[in-house]
């Protein structure tokens, strides 16, 4: 006797994602600057926890406005392209700080890069603060990076490259979050009468 199974497809749950409001209340409640400084590198260039907590100051490129991320996920390289604000950013964080190898170090420590939890603790301080608790993590950050920047009219294929995405089809998730950028289907019906 062979019984074939068969289940139902587990139900796809649109993620939520911070609107450019909360984002930028969430920046501007960010009062410490190394917060602040990884809160705005984190979500103008889309990476991951690891990612942001490893960025060496000798590879952020001011010049060609680029951050070589060495070890993203599947230990794999890239470079992600640095919007002008976040740069500026980063130039300020330095000026205060002045790291010499990892860009964000715990406290006490410069030879050791912030720990995952030091940042997502302080974030998750402020976002509780603000009334974005439930909302408001990194990868929800990295969510609304890459759906805003969808909004905007990023190329999907260059949206992949910066989020470091082996397959376009995991980038094309965030083509079914916003139906509305889909395929600019335009209405058949209109114009039959």
């Amino acid at each position: 006797m062979n019984l074939e199974l068969v289940l139902p497809k587990p139900r796809q749950v649109i993620p939520q994602y911070l609107s450019r409001a909360e984002i930028a209340l969430l920046i501007k409640n960010c009062h410490e600057l190394r917060l602040k400084t990884m809160t705005m590198l984190c979500y103008g260039c889309g990476l991951r926890l690891r990612e942001l907590t490893h960025v060496k100051v000798s590879n952020i490129d001011g010049q060609r406005k680029t951050i070589f991320i060495e070890n993203g996920k599947g230990n794999k390289q890239r470079y992600v392209v640095v919007p002008e604000t976040v740069l500026h950013q980063l130039r300020v964080y330095w000026q205060a700080f002045h790291p010499t190898y990892w860009m964000f170090y715990p406290r006490w420590l410069n030879t050791q890069p912030i720990s995952p939890s030091g940042y997502t603790k302080a974030l998750r301080k402020v976002a509780k603060r603000i009334g974005l608790e439930d909302k408001c993590n990194i990868h929800k950050l990295r969510h609304a990076y890459a759906t805003h920047q969808l909004e905007a009219g990023m190329p999907l294929h260059q949206l992949q490259q910066q989020l470091g995405h082996s397959s376009i089809k995991t980038t094309q998730c965030y083509l079914h979050w916003l139906p509305e950028l889909g395929h600019g289907g335009i209405d058949l019906l209109a114009n039959m009468r």
